[in-house]
């Protein structure tokens, strides 16, 4: 929220003359706010995908049970199906990843692998 001089929260940290921009110490915090500022933007989008994600789920299920998982097999529903499983595991994926600090690395690892793979 800006100040009446036009400032924003993030600024009101620079206000001491130990923490002015010119301060190298100052930018190297400067940047650190930012980038947790930007992590936690990137964590809140994640969930809101994955609830997006899961509400279109829900919604289109009984129309694809009657229209696809009963139909005759054709490429067309192969990768329908296909496209629905790879979004599902890569969202659990990116939640996984993006919401956990706790992962152990070969997890990370295999989940950073699956990102490169389905995109």
């Amino acid at each position: 929220m800006p100040s009446s001089s036009g400032h924003t929260l993030h600024s009101a940290l620079f206000d001491f003359p130990s923490m002015s921009r010119d301060n190298p110490e100052g930018q190297l915090v400067h940047e650190y706010v930012q980038f947790l500022s930007d992590m936690n933007m990137v964590k809140l989008f994640t969930v809101a995908s994955a609830m997006w994600l899961a509400y279109d789920n829900i919604l289109t299920l009984p129309r694809e049970i009657s229209h696809v998982w009963r139909a005759k097999w054709t490429i067309h529903r192969v990768l329908y199906i296909f496209l629905r499983i790879v979004a599902l595991i890569s969202m659990v994926f990116y939640l996984l990843v993006g919401l956990s600090t706790r992962l152990p690395a070969q997890v990370r690892a295999f989940c950073f692998g699956w990102d490169k793979y389905s995109t």
